[in-house]
C-alpha cells in the first residue's frame, strides 16, 4: 500500500537504511509470518530514491526484501 505522508511521500520503493534493503509499497505481504516490515522502519532508516526504481535501489546498494520482492532477488 502505497503511503502518501512523510516520510514515504507516496514512493514506491522504500529502503531502510539500517538493513540495507528495499521494499516494494505495492508488492507487500502482510499476512505472511515474517512479514515485509515497512510500518516498523524507524523513521530516520526510512530512504526513497528520486528515481522511484528498485534498479535505483538496488545500484545504491540495497537488497530485495525476499518477502514483497522474492521474485527479484537475483535480478
Amino acid at each position: 500500500m502505497i503511503r502518501a505522508h512523510k516520510p514515504f511521500d507516496g514512493k514506491r520503493f522504500i529502503g531502510d537504511t539500517s538493513k540495507n534493503i528495499v521494499h516494494d509499497t505495492l508488492l507487500e505481504k502482510e499476512h505472511i509470518i515474517g512479514q515485509c516490515k515497512i510500518d516498523e522502519i524507524k523513521e530516520e532508516c526510512i530512504r526513497t530514491f528520486s528515481l522511484d526504481t528498485l534498479e535505483r535501489a538496488k545500484k545504491e546498494g540495497y537488497k530485495p526484501c525476499k518477502y514483497c520482492l522474492f521474485l527479484k532477488q537475483s535480478v
